[in-house]
């Protein structure tokens, strides 16, 4: 698996590895985004939130002079967001189940588009490899691979046939949208890329 990681990261100069944040259940959590701006002017910074297999969601947009204003499924209540200058960080309090995935800062503009992601893994539930680009331009077709296979079934992929439940979530950035697909498919071991990772 490390190796085809490393073979999409050096596929674009511009992909970075994500970072991952494991935490207990119930512990709090910080991830910190540090925009490639002095500070925010006029643009807005969002924080948004995509579940294995759902749909991105809004968790919190802010403007400067503004108050923070969280999406319909999310509470300041759980969540506090901090802002100085040119880093932003979103806390959860206390996590539960529900808040394992993929956090993204966003600042989109009309020419340009900047993103960071972290991943948050409760301890013991995956083994992820993943990739993101970083400072988007709308025009430029860019997106992210997350794969994640399931500890045990990683485990015991040898000595299967096939490879199931292989993951791949995909996001273009362009045209000012941002879209996330998802595609199930199993594949016989010998053609499958993931067929040389050996544990």
């Amino acid at each position: 698996m490390i190796v085809f990681c490393v073979t999409l990261l050096l596929l674009h100069q511009g992909y970075a590895l994500v970072s991952v944040t494991t935490v207990k259940l119930g512990e709090p959590v910080t991830f910190t985004c540090v925009l490639p701006l002095d500070e925010l002017s006029s643009e807005p910074l969002c924080w948004f939130k995509q579940s294995v297999g759902d749909d991105l969601k809004l968790i919190v947009t802010f403007v400067k002079h503004s108050k923070p204003v969280f999406g319909p499924e999310f509470s300041d209540s759980r969540l506090d967001l901090k802002v100085e200058k040119n880093i932003s960080n979103l806390t959860i309090l206390r996590t539960t189940e529900e808040d394992e995935g993929m956090y993204h800062c966003a600042v989109i503009d009309w020419y340009d588009a900047f993103w960071s992601g972290t991943y948050l893994s409760l301890k013991g539930k995956y083994v992820i490899c993943f990739l993101q680009c970083f400072g988007v331009t709308l025009t430029t077709f860019s997106f992210i691979v997350l794969m994640y296979f399931n500890l045990t079934d990683l485990l015991f992929a040898s000595h299967r046939k096939h490879s199931e439940d292989i993951k791949l979530h995909c996001c273009s950035a362009a045209d000012n949208s941002a879209v996330f697909r998802r595609k199930k498919k199993e594949l016989k071991t010998e053609e499958c890329v993931y067929s040389q990772v050996r544990c």
